[in-house]
């Protein structure tokens, strides 16, 4: 799969260091921090700093993840463009870049590729606290998509390229239920630090598949409040991810004012 990824989203031919890019890539999948170093915050004025409470705040704000290590920096100046973030991100420059379209479909085939593979390079910087910050990625790729969705050539030639994308990239508001999964993820990791690993991929990658997880770490649990407790975790990650009923979809569509009343 990785040789295949290599000949998708490189620019031109297939690299002659395909095959070292390709070791890199199958060892990011490995590593516990995959295709990051360390954890920085990133400043508005352009300071780099460690990871530490308000950091940012002399320098304007900023934003914190992974640092990409020396690896993914190379592999992204040869035009593979992986461990892409949208924490932070300016639509307008983005879009006015020459290659964006290159830029945006690698970065489609990257977001399949960590949905189909166990989170594919990402697979350990999912347990890797702070290198994603799911709430600045949601907000980054929700600015990026309605920047797109008011120029003409993405409702109109290329409205199938920003369906993909819709369906893609997380970009919903953050919920009730969602901050509660969150709570209640961390006051168990509180109470049994062997979750950890588990709670920093529910705050920094969340997907349907946590509820999996959930259960899993659940079955070797022998405390009876705690099962209770990672029970009615599971069931709140369910909900989050279970599709509304047609009818109530179509209802809330309608009060949008997005389609006539039902």
């Amino acid at each position: 799969m990785t040789l295949l990824v290599l000949v998708l989203i490189t620019p031109s031919v297939v690299s002659q260091n395909s095959a070292k890019y390709q070791g890199w890539l199958e060892q990011m999948r490995e590593q516990p921090r995959g295709p990051f170093s360390r954890v920085r915050w990133f400043c508005a004025d352009g300071t780099i700093l460690p990871p530490k409470a308000y950091a940012c705040q002399p320098h304007g704000g900023g934003i914190q993840h992974g640092q990409w290590n020396a690896q993914t920096l190379e592999l992204r100046e040869q035009g593979y463009l992986v461990a892409n973030l949208l924490a932070g991100i300016e639509p307008g420059e983005v879009l006015a870049e020459a290659d964006f379209d290159n830029t945006y479909g690698q970065l489609l085939i990257e977001k399949f590729l960590i949905a189909m593979d166990d989170g594919w390079i990402m697979r350990g910087a999912q347990s890797y606290r702070g290198a994603i910050q799911e709430e600045d990625e949601r907000a980054g790729a929700r600015r990026l998509l309605l920047q797109m969705l008011s120029r003409e050539e993405w409702i109109g030639p290329h409205y199938g390229a920003m369906r993909v994308g819709v369906k893609l990239l997380p970009h919903g508001q953050d919920t009730a239920s969602a901050g509660l999964v969150r709570q209640l993820s961390a006051a168990l990791s509180d109470d049994d630090p062997g979750f950890m690993p588990i709670r920093v991929k529910i705050h920094g990658a969340p997907d349907a598949s946590d509820a999996v997880k959930v259960r899993e770490y659940m079955s070797g649990v022998t405390d009876a409040g705690l099962r209770s407790r990672y029970g009615e975790l599971a069931e709140q990650i369910d909900r989050i991810y279970q599709a509304a009923p047609l009818p109530e979809r179509l209802r809330q569509l309608a009060d949008k004012g997005w389609l006539p009343p039902v």
